[in-house]
């Protein structure tokens, strides 16, 4: 069992510098870059099988996303952002989701889509 919780802690730690990572290549005007090291992070959290992990992850693919200006594909990551936090019942992440969700649709000028995610 302790085995099995050290690799979970590597894991979430390999993952975690990854997220940094892209934030820098990002950063730095390097979003290929920072979309495969967020990539590579995403296989990560998902060999893990820890959900919490995979939510982390999908928001930094969001901000990838959304500063390579491709809003569509940020909005999706989003979308499963919210949806594993509904599976695992973490409504704290489920609404951090949805702030984004409506963040992303602002952008797009989607001001029903938006206001219709704080009536929900």
């Amino acid at each position: 069992h302790l085995q099995r919780c050290r690799g979970r802690s590597d894991s979430a730690e390999e993952v975690y510098g990854l997220q940094v990572l892209s934030i820098a290549l990002l950063a730095d005007g390097r979003p290929d870059e920072a979309l495969h090291s967020c990539r590579e992070a995403k296989d990560l959290a998902e060999e893990a099988e820890d959900l919490l992990l995979q939510i982390g992850v999908r928001h930094s693919m969001m901000w990838v996303h959304f500063g390579s200006e491709d809003v569509e594909l940020a909005l999706e990551q989003m979308r499963e952002a919210q949806g594993l936090a509904r599976e695992l019942g973490k409504r704290n992440e489920e609404a951090i989701a949805k702030h984004n969700l409506a963040f992303l649709y602002l952008q797009k000028k989607e001001y029903r889509r938006a206001k219709a995610l704080a009536e929900e």
